[in-house]
């Protein structure tokens, strides 16, 4: 059974970041050497003809060096002020013209099926309540990638 309160208190946690942090990097994690470990590795992964999801997108950090890479992007986030983030952002990038940004929950992805040549979710799971929404999540994206995309997920831990 989800718990109603503990999901408004997540996304009200990530709109106030978003309103705190804006376009910082530290909107969605304060180790900035992890984020750019994170995002060189995933470059790695990405062709120059991958059309990306990229769900929980945060501020759009990420998102915007992965269109440096890629075809183009979208990034979701179910965080308004996250988004404003990331379109404000998104307005002087190099690659602008490839990225889109929309406010959007995971757990219902209003894309059609096998759409996408990979998805990207980083710290997305960990922030879904319950098992129900974590595999909710997962369905989604499998629902929205093509078939033999590539899905890459990353999640981080007090350890590292």
């Amino acid at each position: 059974m989800k718990n109603k309160k503990s999901s408004e208190f997540i996304k009200n946690y990530w709109d106030e970041k978003g309103k705190k942090f804006g376009t910082d990097p530290r909107a969605t994690i304060n180790d900035h050497q992890f984020r750019l470990l994170e995002i060189d590795t995933i470059k790695n992964l990405l062709r120059e003809d991958d059309f990306i999801l990229d769900i929980g997108c945060g501020n759009g950090f990420s998102t915007l060096e992965y269109a440096t890479v890629s075809k183009s992007v979208i990034g979701v986030d179910y965080s308004e002020p996250l988004i404003v983030g990331a379109r404000k952002m998104r307005e002087t990038h190099i690659s602008k013209e490839k990225i889109e940004f929309k406010v959007m929950s995971a757990l219902e992805l209003n894309f059609l099926d096998e759409y996408f040549d990979v998805i990207i979710m980083e710290r997305l799971l960990i922030n879904l309540q319950t098992y129900d929404e974590q595999k909710k999540a997962t369905l989604e994206a499998k629902r929205v990638l093509k078939s033999g995309g590539r899905c890459i997920i990353s999640t981080v831990t007090i350890q590292g």
